[in-house]
């Protein structure tokens, strides 16, 4: 329960403003990193600097649980991804916002692809 919590709120505070695709892009690349590092996925979320969401600054501004279709989606793909029922819909294993970043692995991304806000890809 607690896992899903966290993968959920990872989704949501990433992604929660994209399409079911681009929240489903976002946990792809949760999955994919945590099949790279021994299946650890609560270990691949907390991995400082990786999910901006996290950032120390960005944590103490959120206080309530989040609701509305994009939460419910959120809680879904968390709910599978525990399951193990998830399978991934691309294969990156990076992703970034281009109007919000220019980060120096942006460049070195293989087999980019834009979908949403974000651009995908693997490293």
């Amino acid at each position: 329960m607690i896992l899903e919590m966290l993968i959920a709120c990872t989704l949501f505070y990433e992604a929660g403003g994209e399409s079911l695709q681009g929240k489903q892009a976002v946990a792809s690349v949760i999955v994919n990193r945590a099949a790279d590092n021994g299946g650890d996925i609560r270990k691949v979320i907390l991995k400082p600097k990786q999910f901006s969401c996290w950032n120390i600054r960005k944590t103490k501004q959120r206080t309530k649980l989040p609701q509305g279709r994009a939460w419910s989606d959120c809680q879904k793909i968390a709910g599978k991804i525990v399951a193990g029922t998830f399978k991934p819909t691309i294969s990156a294993n990076h992703y970034y916002n281009p109007s919000l970043c220019s980060p120096s692995w942006g460049k070195a991304l293989r087999g980019k692809v834009a979908i949403g806000n974000h651009t995908f890809g693997e490293l």
